[in-house]
């Protein structure tokens, strides 16, 4: 029985997996918010710059009081001005900013290391002889939907921009600047003066300006640097001793040094896999790296801990290892960067004093950034860069992943997913009115989070070694409070659920047979009446996964047997 349950779950998989790739090319679900605004704020300014006191008059401001209050913009603004175009180098630097910002915790164009947006720009790849940057901040205690979030933030800069009183240079109204890039994002900031400062919920936005030099210099196409290097990597991993004798090694020489690497050398690794997360976190150091090196600003590169930079970019892992290599380049030619920058970094690893990363075969996933762009030397702009490898073993499981799916299938097509597992739809529907519209529309997936899951971890564990079985622990924590403890702490909602199944060692059951069984008996409890709704939640956006086989001889027994155990953690946070 267990066997064919298996098999009928496996085929949902199959089936609902089909659905799941077409739901989540769906616009409204993967349409980025942030990105939403971004465009919505660049539509505002290009309609000022146009038509000036159009739009000052849509504020409720005086045109004529305008007029007579700057009479140095008048042509500007009885004429207008040409639309500015989207960038996208400037729009990476303001949304780097802003990110920067709010994980810091400050509020300002210059970064606390004396950063500013000249230099920023700069080191974006944009080479221009004009520049301007432009802030905006809404804080809010009651919720503020994205749109009005932006006109308010529209109207802030624009009435800014038209202070007769304004000392900095203006940057919508500039006739001098023809390039844009817009960066929003959102989270907790402090706000006010810093004897009164509180945390607020904030919309944050960053507009970079600026006006490129017509010049036959030309930019290194950063993202052709990372994945011909990728290449290159995997290239090695697969085949070290091609690899070393081609850069002049005496490869027998090599394998007499390092005995320890003799079955790699011959036989080789597996290929590495590119992971989003970590090129996220690799991004943010190689960013921190080139500022710090080429611009002169301090900056400690050891200061940040790498396993929780890789946390907060949304991955689990449960080995990892960084390194870096910092380059003044000749050439823009992405082949010939990409292999200066492995041929330093492979040659080093043959340095007895240094340690093995693209040869450890610990290592199955890796993110690489490249952060490069101009500076000046001796009055000429050079070309320079620092990039970040960062390498990791993903810590969740095959188990984990699969229940994630299922969850998510559960959530996108429930009523199907319900069918699927012999249940009466209808009855469903009868019993559950207050959630017709999630049962026949379903709802959004949900999105791997490694706080939740290292919450979900630590309470797995501590159930088995104490032996008992519930939400709140016997030091009176709940699963809130663990939630927080652990990282997410910026938690607006979150949920638990839990299950077991107790076996005996001789008995053989598998785990994906004893996932399957709980993750079922669990949806079916959701589909119940007045039961605690996770997996059919409107609320929840993220969760985290942990589950594990304890045996009696080593973290002790709940039912005095072994056991299988899911943990999941929900949450939803600003």
């Amino acid at each position: 029985m267990v066997i064919e349950l298996y098999r009928s779950m496996l085929k949902i998989i199959s089936y609902i997996l089909t659905l799941f790739i077409l739901v989540l090319s769906s616009p409204a679900w993967a349409e980025s918010a942030d990105a939403g605004m971004e465009a919505r704020l660049f539509e505002l300014i290009n309609s000022a710059r146009v038509n000036p006191l159009a739009a000052a008059a849509s504020l409720g401001m005086n045109t004529e009081q305008v007029l007579a209050d700057l009479p140095e913009l008048h042509d500007v603004l009885i004429n207008g001005l040409p639309p500015l175009v989207f960038n996208a180098n400037l729009q990476n630097s303001a949304r780097s900013h802003v990110q920067d910002m709010l994980n810091r915790d400050y509020y300002n164009r210059v970064s606390p290391e004396g950063v500013t947006p000249e230099i920023r720009i700069a080191q974006s790849g944009y080479v221009g002889d004009a520049a301007g940057e432009s802030l905006g901040l809404l804080g809010f205690v009651n919720f503020v939907s994205p749109d009005d979030a932006v006109n308010r933030i529209f109207e802030n800069m624009f009435k800014d921009e038209l202070n007769p009183g304004r000392i900095e240079k203006r940057n919508i109204l500039s006739p001098e600047l023809k390039d844009i890039g817009v960066g929003i994002g959102a989270g907790l900031l402090s706000i006010g003066s810093a004897s009164a400062a509180s945390h607020r919920n904030a919309y944050v936005a960053a507009c970079y300006f600026g006006t490129r030099i017509e010049t036959i210099i030309e930019t290194i196409d950063v993202q052709e640097v990372e994945n011909i290097l990728l290449q290159i990597i995997n290239y090695a991993r697969g085949n070290p001793l091609k690899m070393l004798a081609d850069m002049g090694f005496d490869t027998q020489q090599v394998i007499r040094e390092f005995p320890h690497l003799k079955r790699i050398l011959v036989k080789g690794l597996q290929p590495i896999s590119f992971e989003p997360a970590l090129y996220d976190s690799a991004r943010i150091k190689s960013r921190a790296v080139f500022e710090s090196y080429f611009t002169g600003s301090y900056f400690d590169i050891n200061s940040d801990d790498l396993y929780y930079r890789i946390m907060k970019c949304g991955y689990s892992p449960v080995v990892q290892a960084e390194i870096y290599d910092i380059s003044e380049y000749d050439n823009t030619d992405p082949q010939m960067i990409a292999w200066q920058i492995f041929e330093r970094l492979f040659k080093s690893e043959f340095n007895h004093d240094n340690k093995h990363y693209i040869l450890n075969p610990d290592f199955e996933d890796i993110g690489i950034s490249l952060s490069a762009g101009f500076f000046q030397k001796n009055g000429l702009f050079v070309n320079a860069g620092a990039v970040v490898l960062d390498f990791t073993k993903d810590a969740v499981s095959f188990e984990e992943k699969l229940l994630l799916e299922l969850i998510n299938q559960a959530r996108m097509k429930p009523l199907a997913f319900a069918e699927t597992l012999g249940l009466n739809t209808e009855e469903i529907l009868a019993n559950l009115p207050e959630y017709h519209d999630v049962l026949i529309n379903g709802l959004p997936p949900l999105v791997f989070n490694p706080y939740l899951r290292l919450a979900a971890e630590k309470h797995a564990y501590d159930m088995v070694e104490n032996n008992y079985y519930g939400h709140v622990s016997p030091d009176g924590r709940s699963y809130e409070d663990r939630i927080l403890e652990n990282g997410y702490d910026s938690a607006v909602l979150s949920g638990e659920s839990l299950a077991i199944e107790c076996f005996r060692q001789e008995e053989g059951v598998f785990p994906q047979d004893a996932l399957l069984s709980m993750f079922k008996e669990l949806f079916i409890e959701e589909l119940m009446p007045g039961t605690q709704k996770n997996i059919l939640s409107r609320d929840f956006y993220d969760t985290g996964i942990r589950f594990v086989t304890a045996m009696p001889s080593t973290l002790g027994g709940i039912c005095g047997n072994s056991v299988y155990m899911i943990v999941i953690n929900f949450g939803l946070c600003f």
